[in-house]
């Protein structure tokens, strides 16, 4: 039953994709599993611009942004790992021609844990962009906040943790697409403690690598 929800969501969520870039046309729409578009961009207004100092490279690309009672059309730059900046742009309504100045933020901001932010840098991106993942030899105390177990399963291969601040934790590969049961959240939300079939114990994994019911 889980399996045909699952193709029946990917199949309606494709369709959507599909009207989006026919309603906006040369904008490519920014696929999140299991949720809505909410940004769409233009590869071709795409431009590359090395930063030797930070050994990063920044892209610039204008994006739409779908909205409640509309959308809205912007310039964006990025650094390729973990900071946007958004210029002001146009606000367009859904209902009749209204347009109006919609804000931008300003200056460049932490994505943090916003999965369809990170799914736009990637699609922009692509292989210039830089893995922000925390390193495993690197990651700090953290603390689990359990809550009631929810049904999941990975938008990506990836490796499990066995003990979340352990440096010499092993790691678990678990496939794309498996089935996992989320039992809790790190402090800093970017973990997710996991129960696996064929694992006795408790895993953690990275949260941008899975996808849930209530999501």
């Amino acid at each position: 039953m889980k399996k045909l929800f699952w193709a029946f969501l990917a199949i309606t969520l494709l369709a959507a994709c599909e009207n989006d870039e026919k309603r906006f046309p040369g904008f490519k729409a920014v696929d999140v599993p299991s949720e809505k578009t909410i940004y769409l961009y233009d590869p071709s207004s795409v431009i590359s611009e090395s930063l030797v100092k930070a050994k990063n490279v920044k892209k610039s690309f204008q994006l739409i942004h779908k909205l409640e009672e509309g959308y809205a059309i912007q310039n964006a730059s990025t650094d390729c790992g973990q900071f946007i900046a958004i210029e002001d742009g146009f606000f367009y309504s859904d209902k009749g021609n209204e347009r109006k100045e919609y804000p931008g933020s300003g200056k460049p901001f932490d994505i943090g844990t916003d999965r369809h932010l990170r799914m736009l840098i990637k699609a922009v991106c692509g292989t210039d962009k830089i893995e922000t993942n925390i390193p495993i030899e690197t990651v700090s105390p953290l603390a689990i906040e359990a809550h009631e177990k929810r049904a999941g399963f990975l938008t990506k291969e990836s490796h499990a943790r066995t003990d979340l601040n352990e440096k010499e934790s092993e790691n678990l590969f678990i496939k794309n697409g498996s089935e996992v049961t989320v039992t809790g959240t790190s402090s800093n939300g970017e973990w997710l403690e996991i129960e696996y079939s064929g694992y006795a114990g408790k895993l953690y994994i990275r949260a941008e690598h899975v996808a849930t019911f209530s999501d």
